[in-house]
This record gives structure tokens, C-alpha cells and sequence, in this order.
């Protein structure tokens, strides 16, 4: 559970940045109370993933969190580590709006891992291949 997710004030976090969401909603602003509603509702209610889960992920995945982030750091390295073929990147100076605040940087970041294949990094660590016998 997202600390503090039964104490969201709908209301204010409306009065907040409903102007905001609806200048990029097609929805519009009168659909905010709603989004507000249903994440208020998932953060109390989720995540249900186990570490179990996540191991079932194969595919290539880019886990991506703002340094100030809702999301803790502490929960995006966590998915990080579960999830075996996972990047891990760190917007800095960023909140949970960090597409909105940093988008350039995102952009590159989000780009690069999906055009480019993985480097085999000089000195890994979590990606080493186990010795063969």
C-alpha cells in the first residue's frame, strides 16, 4: 500500500492539479475526480504482484521512476531486482509527472532502450553469467 493512500483528499488534489489534467486529458477536467478515485482506490488496494510473479517476466523491461517519486525508490528497485532482464533508470529532479517534467530526458531514455540491444556492461555485477563448468 502506498503510505498515506487511505488520507488522498480528492477534493484537494482536484482543486490541485485538475487544471493541469485537463489541459492534456481528452476527457477533460470534469473526468479527474474520477482517475483520482480509481488510483486512490489502487494505491490502497495494490500491488499484488509477488516477487514469484515478477520472476515470470522474461522480456526485456525498462523499470523507470522519478526521484521523488510516489512510487518509493525502495519499490522501483525491488521490481528492478524481480524482474531478471529489467533496466533500471532514475529521472532526476522529477516527480511522479516526470514524463510531463522532464519529457525530453524520458524521451531519450525510453528510445534508447527500445531501438538499441543491451551492452554488455564492462564490469556486471547483477547480469554476470554464472561460470561455466
Amino acid at each position: 500500500m502506498v503510505p498515506g493512500a487511505d488520507q488522498i483528499d480528492v477534493d484537494e488534489v482536484v482543486k490541485f492539479l485538475g487544471a493541469s489534467y485537463g489541459e492534456v486529458s481528452p476527457d477533460g477536467e470534469d473526468h479527474f475526480p474520477v482517475v483520482i478515485e480509481k488510483i486512490a482506490e489502487m494505491a490502497l488496494m495494490e500491488p499484488t504482484m509477488t516477487a514469484d510473479d515478477l520472476s515470470g517476466i522474461t522480456v526485456r523491461t525498462l523499470v523507470m521512476v522519478a526521484d521523488d517519486d510516489i512510487v518509493t525508490l525502495e519499490h522501483a528497485i525491488a521490481l528492478y531486482r524481480g524482474i531478471a532482464n529489467s533496466e533500471l533508470a532514475v529521472v532526476p529532479g522529477t516527480s511522479h509527472f516526470l514524463l510531463q517534467e522532464k519529457p525530453a530526458l524520458c524521451n531519450r531514455i525510453i528510445i534508447d532502450f527500445r531501438t538499441t540491444e543491451p551492452v554488455p556492461t564492462v564490469a556486471p555485477v547483477r547480469r554476470a553469467q554464472a561460470p561455466t563448468q
